[in-house]
């Protein structure tokens, strides 16, 4: 049997990135706070998401290939983007409806993490 990659949380620990990643995707799937508390919570004040996806996709899911970064009034700080990390949950919940199911969080061991880049990932 192959050993597991350093970057599985079974190689030799779950990093504290995991652990924040989890927490956060508990926190926005529950629904109990609104999402501007779960993101004050979890997300540096210049934090940047940009989204990825087809292109075919583009004109249903309007946040596919844009860049968002910052939160509410934050500037961009002169990077390209279409807006903040608030508007870009605030585009989730106007296009995609989620309806949570009992395994819809990962466990910690679908999650691996470069911790040199700082990217989580499950898979």
């Amino acid at each position: 049997m192959p050993s597991p990659s350093p970057h599985h949380p079974s190689a030799m620990h779950i990093s504290p990135l995991i652990h924040t990643t989890h927490a956060f995707i508990s926190a926005f799937v529950s629904g109990r706070s609104p999402p501007s508390e779960v993101l004050d919570a979890y997300f540096a004040p210049d934090a940047e998401i940009h989204e990825h996806g087809p292109e075919g996709a583009r004109s249903r899911l309007p946040f596919l290939a844009k860049t968002f970064k910052g939160r509410r009034s934050l500037s961009s700080g002169g990077h390209e983007c279409e807006g903040t990390l608030d508007d870009y949950y605030r585009l989730l919940g106007e296009t995609l409806a989620l309806k949570p199911l009992a395994d819809t969080v990962p466990e910690l061991e679908a999650f691996s993490v470069d911790e040199e880049k700082g990217v989580v990932t499950v898979g």
